[in-house]
């Protein structure tokens, strides 16, 4: 008996403490995210000017890989699983094509073609969401066909379309008709822009 209370307090020991790293980690890794877009965040999207490209393109790139990559993959192709967000710049020139991009990520979209809709996901920051908007109509570009730094969105963009009755049906439903790349006879490519910085090897594997 004496031999097996040791046992349980040792392993009781070892999980408390294996427990209290874990929550510690946790907790740092939290306190470094907030330090860090804290620290980003106001020199994204600077003044009236154009953003700050280094900080916007990896502000953007981080939003992507830790809300969308899991979903639209590092391709932005959902690899037939999800919807592509491959070569969305026709919908800027649209008719209501710019508030469309912005609704689909404060309110989430559905269209019927896949199987689960796209959760809203308004707990995103304005910056955010426009960091990770821009960040994709870039990246993700049909041949040509990403917009300039007066194309790129703003967080007060964002923030004046936030505050709709709207749910992931309305939003799918009111999607602009447009032609996608593939309508249009053009292979979509990944593109980044000469003066972005380049993805370092095997951060997106």
């Amino acid at each position: 008996m004496r031999h097996l209370l040791a046992n349980l307090f040792t392993f009781a020991l070892i999980a408390t403490l294996v427990v209290g790293a874990v929550l510690v980690a946790w907790a740092r890794s939290e306190q470094l995210v907030l330090s860090q877009r804290s620290a980003v965040e106001p020199r994204v999207f600077a003044g009236d000017g154009p953003p700050e490209v280094d900080d916007w393109f990896a502000f953007g790139r981080r939003t992507y890989r830790a809300n969308c990559q899991n979903c639209h993959t590092v391709d932005g192709s959902g690899r037939g699983m999800y919807p592509p967000i491959q070569g969305l710049t026709p919908l800027l020139d649209a008719p209501g094509g710019r508030d469309y991009l912005v609704h689909t990520l404060i309110y989430g979209v559905y269209s019927g073609a896949y199987g689960a809709p796209m959760p809203p996901m308004p707990e995103l920051s304005d910056t955010e969401i426009a960091a990770v908007l821009n960040y994709v109509l870039v990246q993700f570009a049909a041949p040509d066909q990403a917009p300039g730094s007066d194309g790129w969105y703003r967080p007060q963009e964002v923030a004046a379309l936030r505050g709709r009755d709207y749910d992931e049906w309305a939003i799918g439903a009111g999607r602009p008709a447009v032609p996608t790349a593939r309508e249009l006879g053009k292979g979509i490519r990944i593109q980044l822009w000469e003066r972005l910085p380049a993805v370092p090897a095997g951060e997106d594997e």
